[in-house]
């Protein structure tokens, strides 16, 4: 195999010499000629890898010419309004999940804000109609309710109260348990 490849490269050899005599009529040394062949050998193996990527560039752009359909505007305009057509569908979806990330991160908050007050107040059911109908007054920058002694005959939730004298405590209705 070795005594092969040295007898095709001397063969070679020969070819590069009596090819370079006949053509500028001078011998060439061995060494020149050596250099020639290899860069005779390199240049075929480019070639070769160079000729497939050729056949595989003409393949890709046979298919691509199938596939893309190229569009013509006469003027600026058409082609604007063109590019705004085809963008638009997706411009509006990416506006509208925004709004509705946006409505639902910010009710999601007010949601966790009003449970969080509900959980801290636990009797917050109790005070429903006193805050419904509770009578406020601001004096001197102070917020007042309002409430009125108790009449015997009956009692009206949120707005009247009754005291308590022994205990010193003042008992306001709130709502009559079922």
């Amino acid at each position: 195999m070795n005594d092969d490849k040295r007898a095709r490269m001397s063969a070679m050899i020969s070819y590069i010499q009596a090819e370079y005599l006949m053509k500028y009529g001078m011998e060439m040394d061995e060494w020149s000629a050596i250099n020639f062949a290899e860069i005779r050998e390199h240049f075929t193996a480019m070639r070769k890898e160079l000729n497939v990527n050729l056949l595989e560039s003409k393949k890709l752009q046979q298919t691509f010419k199938g596939s893309i359909s190229s569009v013509n505007f006469a003027s600026d305009k058409q082609s604007f309004l063109h590019g705004l057509g085809v963008s638009i569908p997706y411009a509006v979806c990416v506006l509208v999940l925004g709004f509705l990330c946006y409505y639902y991160l910010s009710t999601f908050k007010m949601y966790q804000g009003i449970s969080r007050y509900v959980k801290d107040l636990k009797n917050i059911e109790s005070y429903q109609d006193l805050v419904r109908e509770g009578n406020i007054r601001t004096q001197n920058g102070v917020e007042f309710l309002i409430l009125k002694p108790a009449k015997p005959a009956g009692n009206t939730f949120g707005r009247v109260y009754e005291f308590d004298g022994k205990r010193k405590e003042v008992h306001v209705p709130l709502r009559r348990l079922k």
